[in-house]
């Protein structure tokens, strides 16, 4: 499907320029951009289901929660940079699964 396609070229865009996008560079910022294109994406007819999301997050090692995965890596010590990358990679997995789904 040509729009996934699209989606996953922007968020791999945004994770190599991320300070292109976000200002000031942190957890906080990314998450926040990540749930603002998620909602540009639900409001343009692409919507991730939460089943999806909790399976990708759980594959990743990770538990579902309200809070998001951030605060558990953090837990286990990962730098700020190496969290901002897995949330880009967990949104960046989500929508490869539901173009396969789609497909």
């Amino acid at each position: 499907m040509q729009s996934l396609e699209k989606i996953i070229q922007a968020l791999q865009l945004f994770q190599k320029g991320k300070e292109m996008y976000v200002h000031p560079l942190d957890v906080t910022a990314v998450e926040n951009y990540l749930t603002g294109f998620r909602g540009a994406c639900s409001a343009c007819g692409v919507e991730i289901p939460r089943k999806l999301r909790q399976q990708v997050i759980e594959t990743r090692g990770w538990k579902h929660s309200a809070s998001g995965p951030a605060p558990q890596m953090k837990a286990k010590g990962l730098s700020d940079p190496a969290i901002m990358d897995a949330l880009i990679e967990i949104e960046i997995e989500q929508f490869r699964r539901l173009a396969q789904q789609s497909s």
